[in-house]
């Protein structure tokens, strides 16, 4: 697993609905984040291996690999 180093907190929001995206990481990008983005569970695994962020906020229903195997998956990794 790949560090990287920030000096704002790193936040993974993973969700298959942009607008949902969308909304959520406007919030955060006013709040003073840096924020990675995931459409899907294999797509939050990559990027959690890459940035290690320093919080996930995970949609639960998603299409292939949900919310709660995403977060099984992510465990193994931290």
């Amino acid at each position: 697993m790949n560090t990287q180093v920030s000096e704002k907190p790193v936040v993974l929001v993973v969700d298959d609905d942009i607008i949902n995206l969308k909304i959520i990481t406007e919030f955060l990008d006013q709040s003073n984040f840096e924020i990675l983005t995931a459409r899907n569970g294999e797509g939050a695994i990559r990027q959690a291996d890459f940035a290690c962020p320093d919080i996930i906020l995970l949609d639960i229903m998603m299409p292939e690999l949900d919310g709660f195997e995403t977060c099984k998956r992510l465990h193994k990794y931290f």
